[in-house]
């Protein structure tokens, strides 16, 4: 081939090649613009779907706070409509126990000095307390001793020393004998936590000794559970017995407990109605001066306070 062949084959090579090398570059910037584009779009797509999901949990946000706030007031309207004043609690059963002589030798009282406690109570507003009849006819000490629960080892041991006391001479039968029928009256107690009411001693067993008297009754008080309140009521007086010797005895081991049945307080015989009404004023006058007897809506209102004050304790 000739010089000029040369020449034209070198200008054709030339052209190719800067062709092919256009044809390159257009295609990569055509890719780079579709890339660009495609970019774009993606990067446009994915604001857009930003948008559209804050959008959508602000509207559940909006929904979720409005069904609360709807709730919220409709439970609100619903306490409002349903509430219902708190109820004054009951005030509870306070028995007291009346244990001892009944004082009523020939049967010729109508009613006993525990029956007219009771209605005392009830006329005069005290509902809440509960009269218990525990009271034993012609009984002496040991009698009442036993049939209050107090052990036969200490009832054996004011015999002995009765005996021991008398040196041979008769005694009478309440300084020894417990009596026979005890089993028949004898019961389960259910008077443990009353207030106890002791009036014992007129038919004997203690001796003529007003201090073992004493003694014996607080063995009765003793069973109970309630230790501090409680009212002795003095033995219906009669010759046997030094009454100012007596009434020292038992001021001196009950204090302001005891109750003496002073001329003042008891004017009637002992073993008639207006005589048991007597006692029963007696009684139901010291049950007052000790600060025992609160009415039912005292009571109730002192349990509720208490049921208060617990629970704020307990919230706080």
């Amino acid at each position: 081939m000739g010089k000029k062949g040369r020449l034209i084959l070198f200008v054709i090579s030339i052209l190719l090649t800067i062709g092919v090398l256009g044809y390159v570059g257009f295609r990569v910037v055509r890719v780079q613009k579709d890339a660009s584009a495609y970019r774009a779009s993606q990067t446009e797509a994915s604001a857009e779907e930003a948008v559209k999901a804050v959008s959508s949990a602000s509207s559940g946000e909006s929904v979720k706070e409005s069904a609360v706030s709807s709730s919220s007031s409709e439970a609100g309207s619903s306490a409002v409509a349903t509430a219902t004043p708190t109820p004054t609690p009951e005030a509870s059963q306070t028995m007291i126990s009346i244990r001892g002589d009944i004082l009523d030798e020939d049967d010729s009282t109508d009613t006993s000095y525990p029956d007219y406690l009771q209605k005392l109570l009830q006329d005069n507003g005290y509902s809440n307390y509960t009269v218990e009849n525990n009271t034993w006819d012609n009984s002496g000490t040991l009698s009442q001793m036993a049939l209050a629960g107090v052990s036969m080892d200490d009832i054996n041991t004011y015999i002995t020393a009765h005996e021991n006391n008398a040196n041979g001479a008769e005694l009478d039968a309440t300084e020894y004998v417990v009596r026979d029928d005890l089993d028949q009256y004898k019961k389960d107690r259910d008077d443990l936590n009353a207030i106890p009411v002791i009036c014992m001693g007129y038919y004997g067993g203690w001796n003529n000794d007003p201090n073992e008297l004493a003694e014996q009754i607080q063995k009765v008080l003793n069973t109970y559970d309630q230790k501090d309140n409680y009212v002795v009521v003095g033995m219906y007086p009669y010759n046997n017995v030094d009454q100012t010797a007596y009434d020292q005895a038992m001021t001196d081991a009950f204090g302001d407990h005891y109750l003496a049945l002073t001329s003042d307080i008891l004017d009637q015989p002992a073993f008639d109605d207006a005589g048991h009404q007597e006692i029963a004023n007696a009684i139901y006058q010291k049950l007052n001066s000790l600060g025992y007897l609160k009415t039912a809506s005292t009571s109730a209102s002192a349990e509720s306070n208490s049921e208060s004050a617990s629970v704020s304790v307990a919230s706080n």
